[in-house]
């Protein structure tokens, strides 16, 4: 029998709460976007709440795709794969 470890991804939120505070993931520039864009839609100015969260969502997106950062998470958090759940926009 064979047992695999994913990770699934459900929400913006759930992968700002597992990188942010992660030096090891945090410091790749490719997630500096996302962290950038979550933290200014929890602390900015309400005002530029809907712009931050939709490029924050662009970001995940791109995170989603991106087979060097879902390495660098696999290795981090050894498991087998990391799976991102569709938003939508």
């Amino acid at each position: 029998m064979n047992v695999s470890k994913y990770l699934y991804i459900k929400s913006v939120d759930q992968l700002y709460r597992l990188i942010s505070d992660n030096s090891t993931l945090s410091e790749n520039n490719k997630f500096l976007p996302f962290i950038d864009f979550m933290y200014d839609y929890y602390n900015g100015c309400r005002c530029n709440e809907d712009y931050n969260i939709q490029m924050a969502k662009q970001e995940y997106d791109i995170i989603s795709k991106d087979e060097e950062l879902i390495i660098q998470m696999v290795e981090y958090f050894q498991c087998d794969g990391v799976r991102f759940l569709k938003l939508d926009f």
